[in-house]
């Protein structure tokens, strides 16, 4: 059983197939969080090959680390509650194949989010004024 570390093979390629399907869009949201970051708060982001240093750069850098997790911690919210809803109630109708379900919901709804982002960042960005940077 699973509770005793024995993942039999259905629930092994269920877990690979769920990970295979949420990592890319996963990914897809933080690339979106960091050129957002770039285009909302342009000024923070070194422009130049010479990058800054000591306790200011470390702390904007920390800061911009935290509120990147924060963000997508946000993000991740309606994804989490959609795809484990749903997979939880095909887990309780067909078993490892529910995982696969939970994640395919939950992968759509994290592209969505992306394609929502990426459409709000294009008419931020049409706004930017290319010489303030």
């Amino acid at each position: 059983t699973p509770l005793d570390g024995d993942l039999g093979p259905g629930l092994r390629a269920a877990l690979a197939l769920a990970a295979a399907l949420v990592g890319p869009a996963l990914s897809l949201v933080a690339l979106t969080l960091q050129n957002g970051f770039v285009v909302l708060l342009p000024a923070w982001v070194p422009s130049g090959t010479e990058r800054a240093r000591g306790p200011e750069a470390l702390g904007l850098r920390l800061i911009s680390a935290i509120g990147h997790l924060l963000v997508l911690g946000l993000a991740l919210l309606p994804p989490v509650v959609l795809g484990g809803g749903v997979g939880l109630g095909a887990w309780t109708v067909l078993g490892p194949p529910g995982l696969v379900i939970g994640a395919a919901v939950a992968a759509v709804a994290l592209l969505a989010e992306a394609w929502l982002a990426t459409a709000a960042l294009g008419r931020a960005f049409d706004r930017l004024d290319p010489s303030g940077l």
